[in-house]
């Protein structure tokens, strides 16, 4: 149970620098309103302090709300000073946790790729890693469809998309370190980092945009080149003189 000790209304002004939705990139903000709230659970005597802001983005003028959770059974190492605090776990909203673009702006993707995609990118912009691992997976999976990949399981369909000369021996292993990320999330309920993830959405973005937009607007706009016939050389014969 949750007992209350203080509640402190924090001075308007702070400035922090944190990730933009808007900006997309790290700025600085400053905090409208902020309010402290402390306490200690019972009867295990666990200290606990929430701190919740009212932001502004000193660029692009965006409003958000900033959560930060801190309690005395968690505790980390400060790299700067070398002695020890409470961890600090922090929630924003809009979520922060992907400062990039959604290729569902992209008006030539197909529906089931489109699909999978924007719900693999919710569940990484709203820090729910082991669905986005998840979700990594079925984009894998639904690119593999679309294209007709042959074979009885996801390893046989990355290999028959090389085969179709669709994917390059390198992309393929990058591809199957996606699909054990996907495994592992699903069946072992394994939490990536938000880097490790940020990482492979970027790789299956480019995927995507590789074979459901590049590569059949390539297709169809670049004409067809052929080459040149090259002229058989005439050499000329010397008569000798007798």
């Amino acid at each position: 149970m949750k007992t209350f000790t203080a509640i402190a209304k924090g001075l308007a002004g702070e400035k922090l620098v944190l990730p933009c939705s808007q900006c997309k990139g790290e700025t600085e903000h400053v905090s409208l309103a902020s309010v402290e709230r402390q306490g200690v659970e019972k009867p295990y005597d666990i200290h606990w302090v929430e701190t919740h802001q009212v932001l502004q983005c000193r660029g692009c003028k965006a409003i958000s709300y900033r959560r930060a959770d801190s309690n005395s059974e968690d505790i980390e190492q400060d790299q700067q000073s070398g002695g020890y605090r409470y961890a600090e776990h922090v929630k924003y909203f809009p979520p922060r946790a992907a400062a990039r673009d959604s290729l569902t702006k992209i008006h030539d993707l197909p529906l089931e790729v489109a699909n999978i995609y924007d719900e693999t990118f919710a569940a990484f912009h709203n820090s729910q890693p082991i669905l986005t691992g998840v979700g990594i997976r079925a984009i894998l999976e639904t690119l593999c469809r679309v294209q007709k990949a042959k074979g009885g399981n996801l390893h046989q369909k990355i290999e028959s998309l090389v085969s179709a000369g669709l994917l390059s021996t390198k992309q393929s292993k990058i591809l199957h370190q996606l699909r054990e990320l996907g495994n592992l999330a699903a069946h072992e309920v394994v939490q990536y980092t938000g880097e490790q993830l940020a990482i492979a959405m970027d790789v299956v973005e480019h995927l995507i945009k590789e074979i459901c937009v590049i590569g059949p607007k390539a297709k169809q706009s670049l004409p067809k080149l052929k080459r040149p016939r090259q002229k058989k050389r005439r050499t000329a014969t010397i008569a000798r003189r007798p």
